[in-house]
């Protein structure tokens, strides 16, 4: 930081306002490049609540920008312009500046700043701005943020919005937002955050339940953290399953920094209205008796206390730790028979205010089980998300005197997958109830539920509901006779109807029409949400939000009681996360999935997530775990009776052998034939084609063919990872020992001398301040390979130069080179088969450029030409030597290879449009052609002609 107002003036700051905290916490890639990235706003604004993490976000960010970072963190003290300034001006004006005045302003300011380029920092953090909001800094703030050099990237934490018009710098593009929501923890980063940082690893369940019950809030899992560190992992699971309000933990962190800053008549607001769960206006007058209920629930909303509003404010919720903390001293403050009767009265106003679910929740924690019964016998509808499963063959006492209560246990157990423990407890409800309309109701439910055992199913008509329609559909693709009075719902089923039989556009359009219809409705809008991310997957640039959304979908199934709904978009998620983050642990997730299925008796769920699992196996080249998977799927489907389910599954084993080079039987093509007669399909060739696609290896997952090789190796094709019997994360490392450990992982087992590593990392450092950097740097290294578990002594130094020698370890750039002389060998022997392995063994080493990490780094950028002409340079002359043995169908695909990795190579484009025209694609070789003439015009620098330089995507695609 600057010293250029430390003068006089020094006594009026306080040095640690301007220091930059120590980057800490998980790093949170989706967050740092919302407000860091190449195309977002110059100014960002992270409104949060306390406790969010915003200033552990902000602190990782000033580490990354890689720029000289300024802080500033602001106090209720610095409330005039002056103070603003002073402490501003300590921030961004570089050494040796001319002090400012003592009442110079934010034009005094802005005026020694000038256009920003005399070496101050380019990226300036405000945090705590709500310390100074409605006053005179708060305007100077605005003033400096408008006018301030464009070379400036300013960011600003505040637990409320500031009063200067952020709506405006958000419409007009100059402004990025952050919420409390953005911030909060998704279910895969806190099972980073205890992985990763703290070292102490979670269930992929369990840390999704921890995610649930503390509502993600950063600071809630610290405390956790905290409350937990010394437990081994069996009590730290068991710890999150006991995790409630009364974790003492996280009462004392919201007593602290939420209640105890109240005035007694807002903490009496938040206590008598935590049993509503939805809050509105009209809802807390009445509940209370007043009459200004919602400006104060305004009033939390803008000032961040763990209040929000899903819809502009015509209702709130409190987040959900703030809630149990509340119930909790509402309980410790109040008489028990206050309490009761302040739920009762809850639960009342929310029923006849149509908060049907809240409702039910309210009448229960009164204890008011009649009631509760009577509301889900009058709402057959509302969602019982707090039943537990039966595990006897005994009715509860409650629901022996109100056997409705069994009712809504057994509608539970129906949305979990538990059909079998549901059909018994439905037979013991019938068989004791002298209602007739409930054992006539019990009969039904039951006749619906045997539709779905499979072989044991009663022969019963399936298709005068939709869930019953989608059941028909799993044994023939031949839609189902729609009723005469159809809802939205049905739009649902023919989506589906259409996916079965492998018609993926017609289903993503027929889901389009349904959807919006679908809003309101709960399982079926979040069955339609489920669907569309699965068929939105393989769009370009979706797979993140994917992830996203079924994060949220599997949440909100879970809180409205849909569990099977819950389990199947967690099993669908964690595959996709799997494919995106690569993680071999990560597996885990989806076996757990497959294990909480097995756990509840979900032989549907079992079937759907291990059929999802295989595929994201398959991605990850885990072929053999995949056909176990498979295997154990299409025994599920012929067990269950759903042969068109079963035909898909068939499919992807078929496809999963063609990837593994194995050669189907003629059994396996007969009974795919014999199932699509079944079930009236009539492509089959469609599903095939579709399952082969989507079995394909996904890009940048390899590890290198090592894995094959031990439990050590280095990737730096495509991306830099070190294996050793784990992933070892370099993220610790700073910049230069991270960028010292690639150079010595890319020339592994080979000395690198000390100048080259000097002029490499620090260009212009003279030799004794460069010798003294890699020295440094060099022990970070081992320290962090060593606290890896990996042995002393790996990086060696033989007297002036250094080297990397990982025992044992596979290293792609060796295998790589090894396979490139193996192609020629194989040119040499004239087999194309053979020439065809070898070539897909080259591609499957060279997963993306050599460290595309470091950039356009002088040290890497030989080698990597290197590589990528010497891959193209194998695979043409194999396309060419299968060309002339007569097998242009084996070198095709490694023409389009060549030609992408080195566009210049004039004979690529040759050979490619010669094997077109040899399999009879004329006009995909005529496109070739005219696609080479336009590369090599513009190597001549001549523009080529517009008619001619676009192609139509028909014609792209077919070349």
């Amino acid at each position: 930081m600057s010293q250029a107002s430390a003068g006089a003036d020094a006594w009026l700051t306080v040095p640690f306002k301007t220091q930059c905290p120590k980057p800490v916490g998980l790093a949170r890639a989706r967050l740092e490049d919302a407000l860091l990235g190449p195309d977002t706003p110059a100014t960002g604004l992270v409104v949060a609540p306390p406790g969010a993490g915003k200033t552990t976000l902000l602190g990782r960010v000033a580490a990354r920008s890689g720029t000289l970072a300024a802080w500033y963190t602001a106090g209720v003290e610095d409330h005039d312009e002056a103070a603003l300034v002073r402490y501003l001006a300590l921030a961004l004006l570089p050494p040796g500046a001319p002090a400012l005045a003592p009442d110079s302003g934010v034009d005094g300011l802005l005026a020694a700043l000038g256009d920003g380029t005399a070496g101050g920092p380019q990226l300036l953090v405000l945090d705590d701005v709500h310390e100074i909001a409605g006053s005179a800094a708060e305007d100077a703030l605005e003033r400096f943020l408008l006018l301030r050099p464009a070379t400036v990237r300013v960011l600003l934490g505040a637990r409320r919005s500031p009063s200067f018009n952020t709506t405006r710098m958000l419409a007009s593009g100059d402004l990025v937002e952050l919420s409390g929501d953005d911030l909060r923890f998704r279910s895969w980063e806190v099972e980073d955050l205890f992985r990763s940082v703290y070292g102490a690893p979670l269930s992929p369940e369990t840390a999704a339940l921890l995610c649930r019950r503390v509502g993600g809030l950063a600071a809630a899992l610290q405390l956790f953290h905290l409350s937990v560190r010394n437990l081994t992992h069996v009590e730290r699971e068991a710890e999150v399953v006991r995790l409630n309000g009364r974790s003492r933990l996280i009462r004392s962190y919201l007593t602290r920094t939420v209640l105890d800053g109240l005035s007694a008549e807002r903490r009496q607001f938040l206590l008598r209205t935590s049993p509503l769960g939805i809050l509105d206006g009209p809802l807390c007058d009445a509940l209370l008796d007043r009459v200004d209920s919602g400006s104060v629930l305004r009033g939390l909303e803008a000032e961040q206390l763990f209040t929000t509003t899903p819809d502009e404010g015509r209702s709130y919720r409190y987040h959900q730790v703030l809630r149990d903390h509340l119930e909790v001293t509402l309980e410790d403050e109040l008489p028990v028979g206050e309490v009761t009767a302040l739920h009762v009265r809850a639960a009342r106003l929310l029923e006849q205010a149509g908060h049907h679910t809240e409702a039910l929740r309210a009448y229960k924690r009164a204890g008011d089980w009649g009631a509760a019964a009577r509301l889900v016998r009058e709402r057959a509808g509302v969602a019982d998300p707090d039943v537990g499963a039966l595990t006897t063959g005994d009715l509860h006492p409650a629901e022996q005197n109100d056997p409705w209560l069994a009712v809504a246990r057994i509608r539970r157990l129906l949305r979990q997958g538990s059909i079998d423990d549901a059909l018994l407890s439905l037979r013991l409800v019938e068989a004791a109830v002298d209602d007739p309309d409930l054992a006539a109701h019990c009969a039904s439910e039951r006749r619906h539920a045997s539709a779905w055992l499979g072989s044991r199913a009663t022969g019963v008509e399936v298709a005068h509901t939709p869930l019953s329609a989608v059941r028909s559909l799993t044994r023939t693709v031949q839609p189902p006779r729609l009723p005469a009075d159809t809802g939205p719902e049905w739009g649902l089923v023919s989506a589906v109807a259409h996916l079965f039989a492998g018609r993926l556009a017609e289903a993503r359009a027929e889901l389009d029409r349904a959807y919006p219809a679908l809003v309101g409705a709960t399982w079926p809008w979040l069955a339609a949400g489920m669907l569309g991310a699965l068929l939105d997957v393989g769009a370009p640039g979706q797979r993140d939000q994917c992830v996203a959304t079924l994060e949220n979908l599997s949440l909100t199934a879970d809180v409205e009681g849909y569990p099977w709904l819950a389990r199947v978009a967690q099993g669908l998620q964690a595959c996709l996360v799997l494919e995106t983050a690569g993680q071999s642990w990560r597996i885990d997730a989806c076996r757990s999935a497959v294990a909480a299925c097995q756990r509840d008796g979900d032989a549907w769920g079992e079937l759907v997530v291990r059929a999802l699992t295989s595929v994201a196996l398959s991605r990850q080249g885990e072929y053999a775990e995949a056909r176990v998977h498979l295997d154990h799927a299409a025994a599920t489907a012929a067990t269950l009776g759903a042969p068109v389910l079963e035909l898909w599954v068939r499919s992807l084993i078929l496809a999963v052998m063609a990837a593994t080079g194995a050669a189907p039987g003629p059994l396996a093509d007969r009974e795919l034939t014999g199932l699509a007669r079944q079930v009236g399909l009539e492509d089959v060739a469609a599903v095939l084609a579709t399952c082969r696609a989507v079995v394909q290896r996904g890009p940048g997952h390899g590890a290198p063919a090592a894995a094959a090789g031990g439990g050590a190796w280095v990737q730096c094709l495509g991306g830099f990872r070190l294996h050793h019997g784990t992933d070892i994360d370099v993220m610790p490392l700073r910049p230069r020992a991270r960028l010292l450990l690639m150079l010595l992982a890319m020339q592994h087992g080979v000395d690198v001398h000390r100048e080259r590593l000097i002029d490499s990392l620090w260009p212009g450092a003279r030799l004794d301040v460069g010798t003294h950097r890699l020295q440094v740097a060099v022990s970070s290294v081992r320290r962090l390979l060593e606290d890896h578990g990996v042995p002393a002594g790996v990086v060696q130094r033989h007297g002036d130069a250094y080297r990397l020698a990982l025992p044992g370890a596979s290293v792609d750039v060796h295998l790589l080179d090894r396979a490139i002389t193996a192609v020629g060998r194989a040119v040499r022997d004239a087999d194309p088969v053979l020439l065809a392995d070898r070539a897909a063994e080259v591609l499957e080493l060279y997963q993306g450029d050599l460290l595309p990490e470091v950039g356009s780094a002088e040290w890497v950028l030989d080698e990597r030409d290197r590589l990528r002409l010497g891959v193209a340079t194998a695979l043409a002359s194999s396309a060419a030597a299968c060309l002339d043995l007569g097998r242009p169908d084996l070198g095709l695909w490694q023409a389009r290879r060549v030609v992408q990795l080195d566009p210049l190579r004039d004979t690529a484009w040759l050979v490619l449009a010669r094997i077109q025209q040899e399999l009879g694609d004329h006009s995909a070789a005529q496109v070739t052609l005219a696609e080479h003439s336009r590369v090599r015009d513009l190597v001549n620098g001549r523009v080529p002609d517009p008619a001619s330089s676009d192609p139509p995507a028909a014609a792209r695609a077919r070349a």
